[in-house]
């Protein structure tokens, strides 16, 4: 396994507080990085019981929410969507209906934040869906637990209205303590569904997940078999929250010193300047340029300052793996083209392709390499969850150093 230490600290930024979320290997290489602006909490996971404004056929339903911010549920998930009180008997939707709904992506520019019907309360053991049925095991537990587990819970009444996994984690737990754990998320989902019952206004019901939580869940530490060998913090109610959890025996006392901070010596300031730059140096003298528009992120790489000596295929492959690291750490998202150095051997573009896909799999978010389009650019998706790192720091979608 993959030594790794978890940083957790925040610095002010534009007049906005920013927590960064930090994941770094044993040589202090930032592996991974989440930035969430506290002035503008995120939304997602949260669930509300939010007022319908209208309903566009084919398209879905605009909601509003307590705060007043709007909601949008897509067409597809409409049908499954929980109404709590009708103010008509005739229509399957009507202005002022109130529905159960969860936020499942933040709002974005001039885009509505995203829900979901489906409610979901999840942990590091377990995921609980309503409305649902079915029990499912995570791929990666050994043959003993999903037999052991099958046995324990796959009868249980519990999970009659609700969809049950255990995720790798909780495979390995002990099927009492299992059977604890999914008992207080369904008695909470049941109190959460009969307090929107009686609901008469839009609210929330359900903040989400804690800061100690999303710091530990930030990262796919389990699924990229990475050991935490140390986790630190300047925030004095984050550390307490993570006193109780999981990784507490490795949890360093509150970092205090104020004569140097918990981002200066991890060169904090250092990384957001890289990552926030246009063009990224690579060791080989070679250099990415990165530009985001409106619509995708073109990436074009250029041989620059790299010896005339370097082959363009090793320069390539260099490319390709600081290109994925450069995503992931920036969160860029959505349709992204690489311009990679043209390769007329057809075996060693495939070989540049099979890098990108190993790549792929690192990324926390789902990421697809769709291969070259007809003019020899690499076509990659990656799925949008939370803005990137330059719209959180800035709210430019354009790079600039901060």
């Amino acid at each position: 396994m993959n030594e790794v230490t978890l940083v957790a600290t925040s610095k002010s930024i534009a007049h906005k507080t920013i927590q960064f979320f930090c994941c770094y290997d044993s040589q202090k290489h930032l592996v991974y990085l989440e930035a969430n602006d506290l002035t503008h909490p995120s939304l997602v996971s949260q669930i509300h019981v939010v007022r319908l404004e209208n309903h566009v056929p084919h398209v879905g339903c605009f909601f509003v929410m307590e705060s007043g911010q709007k909601l949008f549920l897509p067409e597809k998930e409409t049908k499954k969507a929980i109404c709590v009180r009708r103010m008509s008997g005739n229509k399957t939707f009507c202005q002022g209906d109130l529905f159960l709904l969860q936020v499942k992506k933040d709002a974005l520019k001039t885009k509505d934040a995203v829900a979901t019907a489906t409610l979901e309360i999840t942990d590091a053991y377990l995921s609980l869906g309503y409305p649902g049925h079915g029990f499912g095991i995570s791929k990666k537990a050994s043959e003993k637990d999903k037999e052991r587990l099958n046995l324990a819970l796959a009868e249980e009444e519990l999970t009659g209205a609700f969809h049950v996994l255990v995720r790798t984690k909780g495979s390995g737990e002990e099927t009492s303590l299992l059977k604890e754990r999914l008992n207080q998320r369904v008695d909470l989902l049941k109190e959460i569904i009969r307090r929107a019952e009686s609901a008469l206004h839009p609210t929330c019901l359900y903040q989400g997940k804690n800061r100690g939580q999303q710091f530990l869940d930030a990262f796919p530490i389990k699924e990229k078999e990475q050991e935490v060998t140390k986790i630190l913090t300047d925030d004095p109610r984050l550390y307490e929250e993570l006193k109780n959890m999981t990784y507490a025996k490795v949890l360093a006392p509150l970092y205090e010193d104020s004569s140097f901070s918990l981002g200066d010596l991890y060169r904090l300031q250092t990384s957001l300047k890289e990552l926030t730059a246009k063009t990224v140096w690579m060791k080989s003298g070679a250099n990415l340029v990165i530009e985001p528009t409106e619509a995708l992120t073109v990436v074009d790489v250029n041989t620059a300052k790299a010896s005339s000596k370097k082959d363009l295929f090793s320069v390539n492959m260099e490319a390709a793996e600081k290109a994925m690291e450069q995503l992931r750490l920036r969160n860029i998202s959505g349709i992204i083209l690489i311009d990679f150095i043209n390769l007329k051997n057809k075996q060693e573009q495939q070989e540049v392709l099979k890098l990108l896909c190993r790549e792929a799999e690192k990324d926390p978010v789902k990421v697809s390499v769709l291969g070259y389009t007809a003019t020899g650019l690499v076509e990659i998706t990656r799925e949008k969850i939370h803005p990137s790192l330059n719209q959180v720091l800035t709210g430019n979608i354009y790079c600039g150093n901060i």
